[in-house]
């Protein structure tokens, strides 16, 4: 999943088995920031996370999948402060 924050930056849900994570994207394509599961713990909270969408006070949801663990407790929502908005969504005009 990737959702485009107000900022510019693109947030891209890294769902590598062992090595989950979020990585920020500035404008220019380049990585900015990656969030990561601390050191010695490989799979949580980030578990294969999935899908992202922006919350209404500066963070973004993500859905944890946990596809390759399969650990029931790690199937759920986190709520990950980023400080930023979400961007408007461009809607095409159809004539």
């Amino acid at each position: 999943g990737i959702a485009f924050g107000k900022s510019g930056n693109l947030y891209v849900a890294l769902a590598a088995p062992f090595n989950s994570g979020v990585s920020i994207l500035a404008p220019a394509g380049v990585e900015a920031a990656r969030l990561t599961n601390p050191v010695g713990s490989p799979i949580f909270p980030y578990d294969s996370p999935a899908n992202i969408a922006f919350g209404k006070d500066g963070s973004i949801l993500l859905t944890n999948h946990a596809f390759a663990t399969m650990i029931p407790a790690n199937f759920t929502v986190l709520n990950v402060f980023v400080d930023d908005k979400e961007s408007p969504l461009v809607k095409p005009s159809i004539p």
